[in-house]
């Protein structure tokens, strides 16, 4: 791109702040507008008053994305405006990255007349905000910015129209057209490039239905107020569903306090959209919740209990404030959007009443289409899936996030457990593609991706780094796109060579730099476990033989082989090593320091899923991995490494246990749970989608459907021997269906049925026996269930195909020091 003209007011006030700029132009006649926009921080794009557009997509200062426009415009005369903010460091959400405040747009050739660079823009700042913390109150770690105020008697009511006082001629900023200057300096500057995303999924609702009315004391602090039965006003309530329907208005006296607790029965991300008349000297709070609490003042872990109950409870939560001037009409909206289940209204009128005319939610998230479909014979399925799919809807917007209420940040950890749910569901791969890629380009000076990014305050985890290169590997296998995979490669090889780096005198991988974090586990200060005297730990050095394996695959597959050999050969070292230090081999577990002091479930997952352990030691695993929890003998996995939990008993063969493990999360349909928690039933965040991965599992693990080759070029369907009686699903691939049903209804038997989409080949894996799968042809199968002792071969499929029968072994792999060199 070439140098790019950003227009700026003259002078830039202290952030944070609001800039409104319009530009006033004309059409001969109807036509099409075409043009790119982008701005710093955030903006909002209005035509004729009117919102067309959002942006720009979230990305740093070498990936600031623009969005392209289209928009159809009568003859006359037309007022484009674009609301920009920039809130700053201390302001912003985390997740927030700047440069400089700005707002470009270029019209091309075509439409030039509109460009920052020639079009006659003006600014204005946009006057009656107020940016503050003091009205929330949450209980832990909050990154999702500073709380709106907004005064109706200062603020510019028909700035989205372009029309008021106070506007004056913008001043221009040209960026150059390069990162570097020929001398080598870094110049300030955006990166300019094309959204990669789709605009996200926006539809307007009215819904929720007050659970608690009532009418407060002078001065009363919610926050310390219980909900009791006794004081809600029902008649007052059924005014406001009727409003909150869109059937209507509330008017609330003047001189009068009250309280609104309104359940919108799901869980939600919106704009808030509050329209009122008169009311002058109002104060409206609006506060957002996940679930209301037990206690009043905050307590860890929390007390939420059932999730569907306020009886009794203290409402916390994100708060933004308005102050109705007294007009008609007045529509108050917030910058960024909301999330949560529980809207509450706080209300204070001054001498004149306040109508409340509509109130209404712009929810927002990734356009995810759901593609695939699942069923089971226990109807727990359903409401799970609904559950896993709703949170993973709630953490993906212009990037995934851990979760939308407290942090709003991308993680690795959680975002390769999101990436492989998404797969699962829907074809399109942009958002998981920008996810893998813009953790490629967080990496620092040593080589070791961030943690968590887009944020302007860097965090590094090193296992998450690790996990990252799993995502690569993912990625690879899910989804055909080899060159954006060998453009990953670089940032692989520096992971692992910085990670190789911090292996301690005894060869094992010891305490990288920053937060060695594994999993949030009581008993483990801020999720690090307890390591030895060599300051080593079991389940991270398994993370490094996954790492390394993976990496090798990725290097064979579409980089450099002498490379694989290297990483294969290392995998093979660092496993021996695993072995030497940290098997008991009395206890049949993998301690977690070579003192022997600690154990977790952590280190034998990620040790049964390396397919890299002897058979002696996978039978042993087989035996002990399910018990040690129950007998109090080591730290569980939380709702999060259960994902590997489930992959390793996946290994094992265990599926009584692995349904089991299930039980979890069908406990949270019973306690009112609308999305998947971050820990558990007391958990600090509600929504969290590290935890939706039963989902992924119900089609990759139950039904079995998985890449049998890089970019899903074949599939290998091997599913998971339990007691479910009837699984069927069909499972989205990029060249049509996968459908898979089966039935154990007959004793001992399977009866399966596979359809391929024309295309993609694979084969059907069960017990001791291996079928091929054709192309676009339905197979039906009949095969013994394991263990029944039957050795038959399987039963009648496609005409002419007839079945092979193999043996099927958990340990894929022994350590490469046991093979030929070279190897």
């Amino acid at each position: 791109m070439s140098s790019t003209t950003w227009i700026v007011p003259s002078i830039r006030p202290a952030a944070p702040f609001v800039m409104a700029y319009r530009l006033h132009f004309s059409s001969a006649a109807a036509e099409t507008l075409r043009f790119s926009a982008s701005a710093d921080e955030r903006y909002a794009l209005y035509l004729d008053g009117e919102r067309v557009g959002q942006g720009p997509e979230r990305g740093d200062g070498e990936n600031w994305f623009f969005e392209r426009y289209e928009l159809a415009v009568a003859a006359g005369a037309h007022t484009l405006v674009a609301l920009v903010w920039t809130l700053g460091p201390e302001a912003s959400p985390l997740a927030q990255m700047s440069v400089r405040h700005g707002f470009w747009l270029d019209g091309g050739s075509a439409s030039s007349a509109l460009s920052t660079a020639t079009g006659e823009w003006q600014c204005m700042r946009v006057g009656g905000l107020l940016f503050r913390e003091n009205f929330t109150r949450v209980p832990s770690f909050y990154a999702v910015g500073v709380d709106l105020q907004i005064d109706g008697a200062a603020f510019p009511w028909g700035v989205r129209s372009g029309t008021g006082e106070g506007w004056e001629p913008a001043a221009r900023v040209v960026e150059p057209p390069k990162r570097y200057r020929i001398t080598g300096e870094l110049e300030e500057m955006h990166a300019l490039r094309e959204a990669i995303l789709p605009p996200m999924f926006q539809q307007t609702l009215h819904l929720g239905r007050t659970r608690h009315v009532e009418t407060l004391e002078p001065g009363t602090d919610t926050l310390l107020q219980a909900v009791q039965s006794a004081r809600h006003d029902a008649a007052a309530g059924a005014a406001w569903d009727a409003m909150l329907a869109g059937n209507g208005a509330v008017v609330i006296p003047a001189g009068a306090e009250v309280r609104v607790i309104v359940d919108l029965d799901n869980y939600y991300s919106a704009y808030p959209i509050l329209t009122t008349m008169g009311g002058a000297g109002s104060i409206v709070t609006l506060t957002w919740e996940e679930s209301l609490y037990h206690t009043a003042r905050m307590q860890r872990p929390p007390d939420k209990g059932n999730r569907s109950e306020v009886e009794g409870k203290f409402f916390y939560g994100i708060s933004d404030r308005f102050l109705p001037d007294g007009g008609a009409g007045r529509e108050f909206e917030t910058l960024w959007w909301r999330a949560g289940r529980y809207v509450q209204f706080h209300i204070v009128t001054g001498r004149e009443a306040l109508t409340i005319s509509d109130f209404r939610l712009r929810e927002t998230h990734y356009p995810i289409t759901v593609r695939s479909s699942f069923s089971a014979a226990d109807d727990r399925f359903a409401p799970l899936h609904k559950l896993g799919i709703r949170t993973l809807e709630m953490c993906a917007h212009e990037t995934y996030m851990d979760c939308p209420f407290y942090e709003q940040l991308m993680y690795v950890g959680d975002t390769r457990l999101e990436i492989l749910t998404h797969f699962t569901l829907d074809t399109d791969s942009r958002l998981p593609r920008k996810a893998v890629e813009l953790f490629d380009r967080s990496r620092d000076g040593f080589g070791l991706t961030a943690s968590r990014y887009p944020s302007h305050v860097r965090q590094l985890i090193p296992t998450f780094c690790l996990w990252w290169v799993q995502a690569v590997h993912d990625f690879s296998r899910w989804r055909d796109d080899a060159p954006f995979v060998r453009e990953r490669l670089a940032g692989v090889r520096t992971v692992l060579e910085c990670a190789l780096a911090h292996r301690v005198r005894s060869g094992l991988l010891g305490l990288m730099p920053g937060w060695n974090f594994v999993d949030w586990v009581k008993g483990w200060t801020t999720g690090i476990p307890p390591m030895g005297a060599d300051g080593t730990h079991c389940a991270i050095n398994w993370q490094l033989v996954l790492a390394l394996d993976a990496a090798a695959e990725l290097e064979l597959e579409f980089g450099d082989a002498e490379l694989a050999a290297r990483y294969t050969r290392l995998a093979g070292e660092q496993t021996a090593l695993i072995l030497q230090h940290y098997w008991d081999a009395e206890a049949g577990v993998f301690r977690d320091d070579t003192d022997g002091k600690y154990l977790s479930q952590h280190s034998q997952c990620l040790a049964a899923i390396s397919g890299r352990l002897p058979l002696s030691h996978m039978d042993a695993l087989r035996r002990t991995l399910p018990a040690l929890v129950e007998e109090g003998k080591a730290w569980p996995v939380s709702i999060y490494y259960s994902h590997y939990y489930l992959e390793a008993l996946r290994a094992l063969g265990l599926g009584a246990q692995w349904l089991a493990k299930l039980e979890d999360w069908f406990e949270l349909n019973n306690l009112g749970f609308r999305t998947t928690p971050e820990c558990g039933v007391e958990s600090r965040s509600d929504c969290h989608a590290w935890g939706a991965h039963p989902v992924y599992h119900s089609y990759s693990t139950l039904l079995g459907i998985r890449p049998g080759k890089a970019g899903f070029a074949e599939v290998e369907i091997r599913p998971l021997p339990c007691a479910l009686a009837q699984l069927s699903g069909k499972m989205v691939h990029p060249l049509g269906m996968i459908e898979v049903t089966l039935d154990r209804s007959r004793a001992g038997r399977l009866a399966a049925t596979v359809t391929l989409p024309p295309g993609l080949a694979g084969k059907f894996s069960y017990g001791e026996s291996t079928v091929e799968l054709r192309p676009g042809v339905t197979t039906s199968l009949d095969l013994p269930e394991p263990g029944t002792g039957a050795s038959e071969s399987a039963g009648a499929q496609t005409p002419g195909e007839p079945a092979s029968a193999s043996r099927i072994t958990d340990a894929t792999r022994v350590p490469s020091t046991a093979l030929p060199s070279g190897v």
